[in-house]
């Protein structure tokens, strides 16, 4: 069997990354498999054979877990939500079936493992037990009055973003270098002036509750509304909305010390709530200028005036 050239493979992989966002931007609503095949461009007859081999997960599989994720951090954030507003607001169609795939998946029901600080702390021990040598040190509660973060507010307006994705680039640093190495080679192909460009990694998942080999990480470019994502490349649609934003000058570890008192910290006493968008990081300095073990960037979490 003749071996797909590099450009076909990268056409392929862009066409599972339209799948997974149709997903993420559809969490909770009704949609069938000829829907997402053509929003990815393939035929449906054969999609889930492609998403399978691609992903290594069934559609359905990857699917229910990425809706118990949202699950899991709004039973974290939004103490105001109650369980069943929560198993249809991530998609569920009723709260037996969130409770069925919750206890599938995690060996427990939602009301055995609690909200908020009780939650916290199981998924800091499955996050320690996932892989403890390559996370960064988080946060106390105790060292939060110490770390108080400064944060400004801001609107940003809806934009197009051109990506590169990396998956498990918490593990494999590599993965990370490469996505970013091959997003710079287009941006300086089309002459991008790095001390104007906007360069933005948006976390698609929070590691403290997704697997850290599926975690996605998507360097990124603004640029105009019409352009078209060269080969290995994607696009996705940022939308308008009001931010939270602290920077950060240091390690790993005082980046993780900036989203923990961002979260536990100036978050409950906000007035504001998470939105429903990823988390960015927009840098100030890329990592030819410092190097991969150092960042200066903001932190920018999406917000919207809380809900009473």
């Amino acid at each position: 069997m003749q071996r797909a050239d590099h450009s076909e493979y990268s056409r392929y992989e862009a066409r599972i990354n339209r799948a997974q966002d149709f997903i993420v931007a559809r969490l909770a609503e009704k949609w069938g498999l000829s829907d997402i095949a053509a929003a990815s461009g393939f035929s449906a007859f054969h999609f889930h054979r492609v998403f399978l081999a691609a992903t290594g997960e069934t559609l359905h599989a990857y699917t229910t877990r990425l809706r118990l994720e949202r699950a899991l951090f709004l039973m974290l954030r939004r103490a105001d939500k109650s369980l069943s507003s929560i198993a249809l607001e991530c998609g569920f169609q009723s709260s037996s079936n969130f409770s069925r795939c919750f206890r599938a998946a995690f060996a427990a029901s939602p009301s055995q493992l609690g909200r908020g600080a009780r939650l916290q702390h199981w998924l800091d021990e499955r996050r320690k037990a996932a892989a403890p040598e390559r996370l960064a040190p988080k946060a106390q509660a105790d060292d939060l009055d110490t770390d108080k973060p400064t944060v400004r507010i801001a609107h940003w307006s809806k934009s197009t973003l051109v990506y590169a994705r990396a998956v498990g680039g918490y593990l494999r640093p590599e993965k990370l270098i490469t996505a970013y190495q091959r997003l710079q080679a287009w941006a300086d192909s089309q002459h991008l002036d790095r001390s104007r460009a906007r360069l933005i990694g948006m976390s698609m998942d929070d590691p403290a509750i997704v697997p850290l080999q599926k975690c996605r990480y998507d360097f990124c470019y603004e640029v105009q509304a019409h352009t078209v994502a060269p080969v290995r490349l994607s696009t996705q649609r940022l939308p308008a909305g009001d931010w939270a934003i602290s920077r950060c000058v240091g390690d790993l570890a005082q980046v993780d010390r900036t989203w923990t008192a961002l979260f536990s910290h100036w978050l409950p006493r906000s007035g504001f709530q998470p939105a429903a968008r990823p988390a960015i990081e927009v840098f100030h300095r890329r990592p030819e200028e410092i190097g991969w073990d150092q960042f200066d960037l903001d932190c920018c979490l999406p917000v919207e005036p809380f809900a009473p």
